[in-house]
């Protein structure tokens, strides 16, 4: 019963998604950012709704299936959100996405090149005891949760300092969304940590993901209604990257998070 409500939530935060994207297309015309938006949503949808297919899954070779095609998905998802997070309220948009092409080239070729190259080294689906599906990473499979999670921070970052940088009645305006964006993938960086340290993929963080894509499209959503995605000119200062408070937040989480397997493993 939990799993079939949790599969709705997936559609839900899918169908979500979607209509955002097509949305915003349609209110903000061939835009840049919202362009790189309209994108980053579409992939969002079909990640919530891999994971709806992973988790109705009845046979292990149709969860590895479903696992491939989203870790395939994987390999787009945290550069376009980059280039998104990069230019978006920015005053110098284009040359913003400019100074970090490396970066997503670098995310997009070296997760690309893991999933595409070494495909048997991706991942392997395997029954457990208790007659339920575990599925078990290779290096492959590590190095594109490895890239997600650089990336994820990244774009948390460069929210972060978006938003801190605006101020008054520009923060009010674009806050909704940055925390919505923030919510999607402050959760991504507990499935692709989660996976790093135990080397697995858990159902949880395949429905922690799914519930947070829903909850993060309704405030981007609550955004539209209230200000129709206002943006604002902001020139972000390079001293909020270097005081940035979620570095220091997702560099306690891994520590702390480490250290407990760690323990475990003792």
């Amino acid at each position: 019963m939990a799993s079939d409500i949790i599969i709705l939530v997936s559609y839900a935060g899918a169908a979500l998604a979607v209509l955002l994207a097509c949305t915003v297309l349609y209110m903000k015309g061939a835009k840049t950012a919202w362009l790189l938006f309209a994108f980053g949503m579409v992939l969002v949808a079909a990640d919530a709704v891999l994971g709806a297919c992973v988790l109705d899954a009845v046979t292990v070779s149709d969860v590895e299936f479903y696992q491939r095609l989203k870790y395939l998905l994987a390999t787009l998802l945290p550069g376009a959100w980059v280039a998104f997070s990069a230019s978006y309220s920015r005053a110098d948009g284009k040359e913003s996405i400019k100074r970090y092409r490396w970066i997503i080239a670098t995310l997009v070729l070296v997760s690309a090149g893991a999933v595409l190259g070494f495909p048997n080294e991706l991942l392997m689906a395997v029954l457990s005891q208790q007659g339920g599906v575990v599925i078990a990473l290779g290096w492959a499979g590590k190095i594109l949760n490895l890239c997600v999670l650089l990336g994820t921070i990244l774009v948390l970052v460069n929210f972060e300092r978006t938003f801190r940088s605006a101020t008054g009645t520009m923060r009010w305006r674009i806050k909704y969304l940055v925390f919505g964006v923030g919510i999607i993938f402050g959760a991504k960086v507990y499935v692709s940590s989660q996976a790093l340290l135990y080397s697995t993929i858990q159902i949880l963080t395949i429905q922690i993901n799914s519930c947070a894509i829903l909850l993060g499209g309704c405030l981007i959503g609550y955004s539209f209604f209230r200000t129709r995605l206002a943006e604002s000119e902001i020139y972000p200062s390079q001293k909020v990257l270097q005081q940035s408070i979620t570095i220091i937040i997702v560099g306690a989480y891994l520590v702390m998070v480490g250290g407990l397997a760690k323990l475990v493993v003792k």
